[in-house]
């Protein structure tokens, strides 16, 4: 995708129907975030490329993990 905004919100998107399956299933969110994260990043099937600002916001996704 060329627009940083659609990536982001593919992203918001999807984790939110992950997170949701995962509390159904009784499942760590943090698992359903780190699947789309493999599934449709770079590793996956491409859909959200590796740019500055997405990689900005792993990070402080990072540092903000609850303990």
């Amino acid at each position: 995708m060329s627009n940083v905004f659609y990536e982001f919100a593919l992203l918001l998107a999807v984790s939110g129907v992950m997170g949701m399956l995962a509390y159904r299933l009784r499942q760590p969110l943090i698992v359903a975030f780190i699947t789309v994260g493999i599934l449709f990043g770079p590793a996956g099937l491409k859909w959200v490329s590796i740019g500055s600002e997405i990689d900005l916001l792993a990070k402080m996704g990072i540092a903000l993990l609850p303990q």
